[in-house]
């Protein structure tokens, strides 16, 4: 539902479809942004994983609301380590 929220606003100022791949490119970007910058990972695992199908083709360039998942799931790992002492921040 999130993702047609987002989309309303566009569709009722007469943009063009192609503004849900733009979209969906900048929800993906953010979410390469905050994991190589926030997640505790080697550098290897971080290239595979933005370099690999989904981050790199499949979420960002076709208009999905798969971007939204995850850009949700790179925000669930960067707040995983204080789940325990900030509890509700990590459930948000």
């Amino acid at each position: 539902m999130l993702w047609y929220l987002i989309l309303k606003p566009f569709t009722m100022l007469g943009f063009p479809i192609k503004t849900m791949n733009v979209i969906s490119i900048i929800f993906m970007t953010l979410a390469v942004y905050l994991f190589l910058k926030y997640v505790d990972a080697n550098k290897c695992l971080k290239i595979l994983i933005v370099f690999g199908g989904s981050m790199f083709y499949y979420n960002a360039v076709n208009a999905r609301t798969y971007s939204l998942v995850c850009l949700a799931m790179v925000l669930i790992a960067i707040t995983y380590k204080d789940r325990k002492e900030h509890p509700y921040k990590y459930n948000l």
